[in-house]
């Protein structure tokens, strides 16, 4: 059987259409490659690096960088300064990390 009609793959790059995108199985490697040529972030997620790509293929910009979530300073300090020793309560909700 010959498929005469048969879908070949477009390559990956700014040309291509966000349905193409879309339409299409794409490896991990490939979308990290693609967002290393445009100098976007490559970290993630396949799935938050696909997002990325369909943002910049929408308005040609690239996603700005999400800030990481880091621990307040006075939250670190309450944590190094908590000690316990034998004359500490323990409370009913407490939690061990």
């Amino acid at each position: 059987m010959n498929r005469q009609n048969k879908e070949t793959r477009p390559y990956l790059d700014e040309n291509i259409s966000k349905k193409d995108f879309l339409d299409f199985y794409w490896l991990k490697v490939e979308l990290q490659d693609f967002c290393r040529k445009k100098g976007m972030r490559t970290s993630g997620a396949k799935t938050e690096i696909a997002e990325r790509i369909i943002h910049y293929l929408k308005t040609g910009e690239r996603p700005q960088a999400v800030k990481s979530k880091t621990v307040p300073v006075h939250a670190a300090q309450q944590k190094k300064e908590a000690s316990m020793s034998l004359e500490t309560v323990i409370e009913a909700n407490f939690k061990c990390t």
